[in-house]
């Protein structure tokens, strides 16, 4: 390796790092991204960012040691929500369209050399569009096998699991990779596994309020359309690739579908490069305009009135009475949920977890106080540790991406929370 690319290595670390302090609770501020993309672009990736951890090309620590279980408490119960793992792009068209429209167009050398390794991204993507790739069943394996060190007790022989999925194939396959690597390490160990269109009332929830947010005049939507106006810059993009740019039609369509196209190579074994094509500053500019409408969408701003928060009600009751139940009649083991990022987005609003919960209303500082690839990667999840002593009084440890998270009120053992007043705080 030489110098010039060591040394750049060693500063992408460094600013990977310090995006990952941000994640727990510690300030990001908008100079760090922005260097973030020029050293580290593909960590300014939206929703596409590959699981922490699991990615070779990454430069990610493992998951942090956790804080101390409380004496006398022992692990009874855990229950989890999963995003499903790395995938392709939603469809088939999401390639093909962006070859149409370079095809159509008179190109630049660059230009040219951009559309030949479109066409390579969309032959190796034909008939895959949303489907879950390698790296994601990596992913969930890789979850599960640490889920099951860290609490043997949970998945010994007599343990009652139950793993439920959304209907979407990536999801059930996610469930298929994270299940059957349990079963490698307990052969004897039972999962009940259940894919119905009744659960997606739970698992895939969402409200006709929180669907509006985005598509009728709302003020989150009024709030996004100024805020992408003021910071979409296409004229020297499309400048660098067509011969006569003036004749595109709704650039900053087909700059945002590149970027998610060229973010998405890392989740599909990098077939062909295309960040390079993208400056610096671009990729930052459109990353926190796709950032604010996620967050406008999914979390947790005053604009969006509370209606995301709402749609994750029967996601958070689900988890609430499965988690009673198992309590009170005493069932070790675990509920596994797989499903998708925007319904993990919601729930973490709900339950008004402390670092991914921001209540902002300014768009321009919004990125320093929410990335949504921080909150949900690929693979993402969400676990609740159910901790119990000779008393029967319950902690809850919860932990996102496998990294604990705290909630705003006082516990005597924080990061581990009282069951009964965590219920209450959430109501």
């Amino acid at each position: 390796m030489s110098i010039t690319k060591f040394r750049i290595s060693i500063i992408a670390l460094f600013y990977h790092l310090v995006l990952f302090c941000g994640a727990q609770g510690v300030a990001t501020t908008s100079a760090e991204l922005k260097r973030l993309a020029h050293y580290s672009p593909e960590l300014i990736s939206c929703v596409y960012r590959a699981y922490p951890g699991v990615h070779i090309d990454t430069l990610t620590s493992c998951p942090v040691e956790p804080t101390e279980v409380p004496a006398g408490f022992k692990p009874v119960f855990l229950s989890h929500y999963g995003r499903h793992g790395s995938r392709f792009l939603l469809e088939d068209s999401n390639y093909t369209n962006l070859v149409r429209d370079f095809q159509s167009q008179q190109l630049t050398a660059d230009g040219r050399e951009l559309l030949r390794r479109l066409r390579i991204a969309a032959q190796q993507a034909v008939g895959r569009g949303g489907d879950l790739t390698p790296l994601g069943e990596e992913q969930h394996r890789g979850i599960a096998e640490r889920m099951y060190e860290r609490y043997p007790a949970l998945f010994k022989d007599d343990a009652s699991l139950m793993a439920y999925a959304s209907t979407s194939r990536r999801c059930m396959m996610s469930m298929m990779a994270f299940c059957e690597r349990l079963k490698e390490l307990n052969p004897d160990m039972l999962i009940r596994r259940e894919v119905a269109q009744r659960h997606m009332a739970f698992i895939c929830a969402d409200t006709p309020k929180q669907r509006s947010l985005m598509l009728e005049d709302t003020q989150a939507r009024r709030a996004y359309r100024d805020f992408a106006k003021k910071n979409r810059k296409t004229e020297d993009f499309c400048a660098r690739y067509f011969a006569h740019p003036q004749n595109v039609k709704e650039p900053h369509v087909v700059m945002e579908q590149l970027y998610f196209l060229a973010q998405d190579m890392q989740d599909c074994g990098r077939p062909t490069e295309l960040l390079s094509f993208f400056t610096s500053d671009e990729l930052y500019a459109i990353w926190r305009v796709k950032n604010a409408q996620i967050y406008l969408s999914n979390g947790d701003s005053p604009l969006s009135k509370g209606y995301p928060a709402e749609a994750s009600d029967s996601l958070l009751k689900h988890i609430i009475h499965d988690a009673d139940d198992a309590l009170q009649s005493q069932r070790v083991g675990a509920t596994l949920r797989f499903g998708h990022d925007t319904c993990l987005m919601r729930l973490l609003a709900r339950m008004k977890v402390k670092e991914c919960c921001p209540a902002c209303s300014d768009m321009e500082r919004l990125e320093e106080q929410w990335q949504d690839f921080n909150v949900t990667p690929m693979a993402a999840n969400l676990q609740l540790v159910f901790y119990q002593n000779k008393h029967g009084r319950v902690l809850v440890h919860v932990l996102l991406n496998e990294r604990e998270v705290h909630f705003d009120f006082p516990s005597q053992y924080a990061p581990y929370y009282d069951w009964e007043q965590l219920k209450s705080y959430w109501q």
